[in-house]
């Protein structure tokens, strides 16, 4: 199944990775549902070359005959896109740079020819990895408004840019332009995946069905407690958001721990946030509540209110007996 998701970096806080995670499974469910079939893969942070690797770039799309270079560019108000390359907030007037100083069309432009360069390198270093007859001269290249692009905004590019593949679009029309656009290059699946992987360092983070590793897993877990016969399941836990309950479908890319065969447990039962501080919170989200036992407390009966929680802290949910736990820290002597 495609797309198929690449990493080249984590990034370095929880708001940063939070955010990512749910605007690539937010890209995927929309490619996906344009064609589930045609081979496409992103790669998402990563560094274009050993001289940018502090200045990753945000977005790369790879179909047999598409290369698109993406900058996600937050845009929640209205902005005024000049033909000169100038954004400019409309309400408070000011100027939108990139990490140089320069303006955004700029910043994707320099970013497109350094990638298209490391792409030419490879294709012709690398025995078996071809790109067509007519080179990369048509990568577009692509400056994304996330979620959208606001529909007050204007946006006015010169002619030049239109001619040279320079795009200004929301992340909501990224699949439609992905499908309609030919970049002049013919890569078979060998090369989309030596591209993503060998030359940008990418790793594969969703396979076209599920995610195979979380960006942020903490160092806490739940642990389902069962009679001595069964086999315990342990939930890990992530940063920010952990939805618990017997919903086995996410709601718009949320982490869902799903708890089976409890008729008593609530579909949203209860939400658990891990806090970059340390702290973990729980709030029970149910129709007949959430008990909790606190270390060297007695059990307490929460329903639609929050309370703050720490390992070895003993939750019933339903029929369901969990405990809050921390993950062991393996030392080289154990392994």
């Amino acid at each position: 199944m495609y797309p198929k998701l690449y990493i080249g970096h984590i990034p370095p806080t929880p708001e940063a990775r939070r955010v990512l995670r749910y605007y690539a499974l937010e890209l995927s469910e929309r490619l996906r549902a344009r064609s589930s079939t045609q081979a496409i893969y992103v790669l998402f942070n990563f560094s274009p070359s050993k001289q940018m690797e502090h200045e990753p770039v945000d977005l790369l799309l790879l179909q047999e005959n598409t290369i698109i270079v993406g900058i996600l560019q937050e845009c929640k108000v209205p902005l005024d896109i000049f033909p000169n390359g100038q954004w400019q907030i409309r309400e408070t007037g000011q100027q939108m740079v990139g990490m140089r100083g320069e303006t955004p069309l700029e910043q994707i432009k320099q970013t497109r020819a350094t990638i298209r360069q490391r792409i030419e390198d490879y294709a012709a270093a690398v025995p078996g990895i071809t790109v067509g007859e007519q080179g990369l001269q048509r990568i577009t290249g692509a400056l994304i408004c996330v979620p959208s692009i606001h529909p007050e905004s204007r946006v006015t590019l010169d002619i030049a840019d239109h001619r040279s593949q320079i795009k200004v679009l929301g992340l909501d029309e990224l699949p439609a332009l992905a499908m309609m656009t030919n970049s002049a290059v013919t890569m078979d699946e060998y090369t989309l995946q030596a591209l993503v992987s060998d030359v940008f360092s990418g790793q594969c983070w969703h396979n076209g069905s599920q995610l195979l590793f979380e960006l942020a897993p903490t160092s806490l877990r739940l642990r389902v407690l069962t009679a001595q016969s069964q086999t315990e399941q342990i939930l890990p836990l992530i940063e920010e958001t952990n939805v618990v309950g017997r919903r086995n479908t996410p709601l718009r890319h949320e982490y869902r721990l799903t708890l089976t065969g409890d008729d008593l447990m609530s579909n949203d039962h209860a939400i658990i946030t891990c806090i970059p501080d340390g702290r973990v919170l729980l709030q029970d989200t149910s129709t007949n509540g959430t008990w909790i036992t606190l270390p060297g407390q007695t059990e307490e009966h929460l329903h639609h209110v929050e309370r703050e929680i720490v390992p070895d802290t003993f939750l019933r949910m339903g029929a369901t007996n969990l405990r809050l736990e921390t993950v062991p820290v393996h030392t080289q002597e154990d392994i």
